[in-house]
């Protein structure tokens, strides 16, 4: 031994310490709020993203949140759950978090014409946008409804992501129901009570009382034309996804039933690596679970082994 059992400590202390630091730091983020001007059924649409930097040099991907129905771009940073917090500032991705057409600070058209299609074309021309801004790999992540409208995206052949995270979307028997016939004869934009998303977007057992107080204050009007979504009409293309997937949903995700992920993974024939994620004890909004950084461990894995890789040199001026 190289200490006499009264000094081991200090020495142990200090050893941790220097090795954490030695390991994980603290980035400072600025915060940027962008508009991207695109054009929807003829009329300009403003889309409003927030892009978070960090004080860092470094060639990792740009991550490009997009949330689902009722939320914002706030899904990403909630005290207590943010994955602002852990991929940007405790990783160093640079992220842009999206508002979909209808929610937050974005246009606000006809909520009946704001359907997954819709989304699909106008992200498309953010993301175009976002192209010819940065050199880096663009990772789309979405959730629910943004899930579906990145697979629409990353199926379109048009070479806009390099990498693919659907959270909280599978493809299964989810037919049009009583209940939804009643959200038809809502407005086209309508609020859906705090108990019903409750049950809808949690298993309250897995997820902190302060996270769930924060996103029922902070839930934004439902646009109906989101319902359009149990028209499943990203799976025609998922075959024609050519770069890397993760899939994951929660558990007890009110989507997933006794659905399959390996049959979800299946689905995309074209992508060179499909990994699964079945998080425990989660809901369908499943980032904003107690064991969310689990996820997001296996999340930053996946980008560093089958993402970063892949990663191709600068384009030229020519090429922009």
């Amino acid at each position: 031994m190289w200490l006499c059992k009264t000094c081991q400590w200090p020495v142990v202390l200090l050893f941790l310490i220097c090795g954490f630091s030695g390991v994980a730091r603290a980035y400072e983020v600025t915060a940027e709020q962008i508009c991207f001007d695109t054009v929807f059924l003829s009329e300009p649409l403003t889309v409003s993203a927030v892009c978070y930097r960090p004080d860092v040099e470094g060639d990792l991907p740009l991550l490009v949140m997009v949330h689902g129905g009722t939320y914002g771009k706030w899904l990403w940073d909630v005290p207590g759950a943010s994955w602002m917090a852990y991929l940007t500032r405790e990783r160093g991705y640079p992220m842009l978090a999206v508002d979909l057409p209808g929610y937050g600070e974005s246009g606000h058209p006809c909520g009946d014409v704001m359907t997954p299609l819709a989304y699909g074309r106008v992200l498309t021309q953010v993301l175009a946008a976002v192209r010819t801004r940065t050199d880096r790999q663009v990772v789309y992540i979405g959730h629910s409804i943004g899930a579906m409208t990145g697979n629409l995206i990353a199926g379109s052949g048009a070479g806009l992501v390099d990498g693919l995270v659907t959270l909280g979307w599978a493809h299964y028997d989810n037919p049009f129901n009583e209940s939804d016939v009643g959200l038809f004869e809502m407005e086209d934009y309508f609020f859906i009570p705090t108990e019903a998303r409750r049950s809808l977007m949690y298993f309250e057992p897995g997820a902190e009382a302060s996270v769930m107080a924060f996103d029922m204050a902070h839930a934004h009007r439902f646009a109906r034309g989101n319902m359009w979504y149990k028209l499943q009409t990203d799976k025609g293309v998922l075959h024609r996804i050519t770069v890397p997937v993760f899939l994951s949903l929660g558990e007890h995700d009110y989507l997933r039933g006794d659905y399959s992920m390996d049959a979800e993974k299946a689905l995309f024939t074209g992508s060179p690596a499909v990994e699964t994620y079945l998080q425990p004890d989660a809901g369908h909004t499943s980032m904003l679970h107690k064991n969310y950084r689990c996820l997001l461990d296996r999340l930053d894995a996946w980008i560093q082994e089958e993402v970063v890789p892949r990663a191709v040199g600068p384009k030229t001026e020519e090429e922009r």
